[in-house]
């Protein structure tokens, strides 16, 4: 599907649910074909970079969980949600995490990448306009940084089974507006 393909449905997806009700599995359910998550038992990654990494894929999913929420009442044009500051609030959460320094580079990506979404969502809502996929910058910096957070942790944890490389797939892409 071309870039501008998951905006549209990403769109149309939250126009189909109401405000607040959209869970991790629904929003995934609605993203992507399938859900594959990152399973530490069979996971090569040392402990403490497993829950840091969980952490912060928890964190991407309540990101992504949050882009769905306030689609609507953008489209909508209603003003009743202050995108900027509760998308703020899981970036920072985000920013809080106990992260490993071999994670630092993938939580830096990830945060950029939704604080390129932030600047987005705040001025759509600041000005009624929803972005143009191909002619956004934010948005194709955050896809690119989405990206490179993938390819760090593929980099970094070379080993890893195929299920858990599947899982950073479907997290990172999944939290890609485009």
């Amino acid at each position: 599907m071309e870039r501008s393909g998951w905006l549209a449905v990403g769109m149309a997806a939250a126009l189909m649910r109401p405000v607040g009700a959209v869970t991790v599995e629904e929003a995934y359910a609605t993203l992507l074909p399938r859900r594959r998550l990152f399973n530490p038992a069979v996971s090569t990654l040392p402990p403490a970079e497993q829950a840091a990494l969980q952490e912060i894929f928890r964190l991407t999913d309540a990101a992504t969980v949050e882009r769905l929420e306030v689609w609507a009442p953008l489209l909508a044009e209603e003003r009743t949600r202050d995108v900027a500051r509760e998308y703020g609030e899981v970036i920072h959460r985000l920013e809080q995490v106990r992260c490993p320094e071999a994670l630092e580079s993938v939580r830096a990506h990830i945060v950029a990448a939704l604080a390129a979404q932030r600047r987005m969502f705040a001025r759509w809502q600041a000005t009624g306009q929803p972005p143009d996929p191909a002619a956004d910058e934010r948005l194709q910096a955050a896809s690119q940084r989405l990206l490179a957070a993938y390819h760090a942790l593929l980099a970094r944890y070379p080993d890893e089974p195929q299920e858990n490389r599947d899982a950073f797939f479907d997290t990172l892409r999944a939290a890609d507006v485009l």
